[in-house]
């Protein structure tokens, strides 16, 4: 079920949609965002989908709404940027801004929600995703990387897959003393764990390799660690 937050930006207040981990917006609301006709933005849209610069199937969605006879058309945050470049640059990095720190929020406070929820009936999933690691992979920060891209990429569970793999990334992470560089610093931060996941979320299969690269670089500090499950 979907999720309404309000944006503020002067004069406009504009209720967005927030599901599945990402924003959706009509084409009038799109239009109101970025002060253009909504012509302009019909046919942004469409060339944006016809040079598939994004997936259609995954950022395009039909939904009901009150007072509408037939399903309504709502497109994602992907969507929305890529016209707001277009149409108004200044709104969109804005814009882009304002979702990102919302993203964050709903990355970072769902470690909570998730302690308890996989307290309660996620850990079999979890165990068993590190049975399989312990078996085909042989660096504790390949283990990592591996584990925040499976469950990511594969959606194990019903819902909230990136914040429940960033979550058990951390959990991976300090249960393995590998959390924090030997200056006490975070190898990851909030900023960077959030980068990530929507990164790995994004990304296409065969470019897995590269996404799991990218995450054991920024873990490894030139020494290699035992792991301890």
């Amino acid at each position: 079920m979907s999720e309404i937050v309000i944006y503020e930006d002067g004069n406009i207040e504009l209720p967005v949609s927030f599901d599945e981990e990402t924003f959706w917006l009509r084409q009038n609301e799109i239009s109101d965002l970025f002060g253009k006709d909504r012509t302009v933005i019909t046919r942004h849209i469409n060339k944006i989908l016809k040079d598939k610069e994004v997936d259609e199937k995954s950022n395009v969605q039909k939904m009901h709404i009150a007072n509408s006879d037939k399903p309504v058309k709502f497109y994602s945050l992907d969507i929305v940027l890529a016209v707001g470049y277009r149409a108004n640059s200044a709104k969109a990095i804005k814009f882009r801004q304002w979702a990102t720190k919302i993203l964050k929020e709903h990355l970072i406070q769902g470690y909570t929600l998730n302690q308890k929820r996989l307290q309660q009936k996620g850990f079999k999933e979890f165990n068993q995703a590190i049975a399989l690691l312990q078996t085909t992979i042989n660096s504790v920060e390949s283990k990592a990387a591996n584990l925040l891209y499976y469950i990511i990429k594969d959606h194990p569970f019903v819902d909230g897959n990136k914040r429940i793999g960033a979550f058990l990334f951390i959990l991976f992470l300090q249960k393995n003393n590998i959390l924090y560089r030997k200056s006490g610093e975070a190898k990851i931060n909030d900023n960077a764990l959030v980068s990530l996941a929507l990164m790995t979320a994004k990304s296409l299969p065969e470019q897995k390799e590269t996404m799991v690269a990218l995450i054991v670089n920024m873990l490894v500090e030139g020494e290699e660690e035992k792991c301890q499950i």
